[in-house]
């Protein structure tokens, strides 16, 4: 049986000064004969000015940036859910980190991100710690 791989699919798109943020969600399986390999899933819950996603084990993670604010929000995709539960807000990131979410990198369980204030600017992600 094929492994679904989710993917997220924002598309932005920009005329001079007017932006227009879909936040449309698809789920790729490349088991399914072509035209059919892509799946709407649920749409991604609010607006941002900057993101950053990544997967670990079978969940999909999505750091924003709020717009107009500083807030990081963490947003939590478990593809297994009903529609309509998928997207789970997990605890925001401190309002003491500055800079967009950037670049992100797995290793194992753990997300490394990058905000881009400064160069040093570099925080781990262990989604097992999250509180319940």
């Amino acid at each position: 049986m094929g492994q679904q791989v989710h993917t997220p699919a924002f598309v932005t798109q920009t005329y001079f000064e007017n932006t227009t943020v879909v936040s449309d969600f698809y789920a790729f399986d490349p088991t399914h004969s072509s035209g059919n390999q892509w799946s709407l899933m649920d749409d991604f819950p609010e607006g941002f000015d900057a993101a950053v996603g990544f997967s670990i084990r079978s969940k999909g993670y999505v750091i924003t940036k709020l717009e107009d604010s500083d807030i990081k929000r963490v947003w939590q995709f478990d593809p297994d859910a009903d529609k309509g539960q998928q997207w789970q807000s997990l605890p925001n990131f401190s309002a003491a980190i500055d800079g967009n979410p950037e670049v992100a990198a797995v290793i194992g369980k753990k997300a490394f991100l990058y905000f881009n204030a400064n160069l040093n600017n570099f925080w781990m992600y262990v989604p097992e710690l999250e509180m319940p």
